[in-house]
């Protein structure tokens, strides 16, 4: 019966672990998205702006 129960937490344990990853790996994921976002639209700001004092 210990063995069992043991067996039991070690699995709760792993995927306590494993939802903590997923988890990370959504932030991250996310972070990247609005990183890259932020990045595309500084650099058209940046076009607009040489294109608009250009003239």
């Amino acid at each position: 019966m210990s063995e069992e129960f043991n067996k039991v937490e070690s699995m709760i344990e792993q995927l306590k672990a494993y939802a903590n990853t997923r988890v990370s790996q959504v932030k991250l994921s996310m972070a990247e998205k609005v990183s890259k976002l932020a990045a595309e639209m500084i650099a058209m700001l940046m076009a607009a702006l040489v294109f608009f004092y250009s003239w």
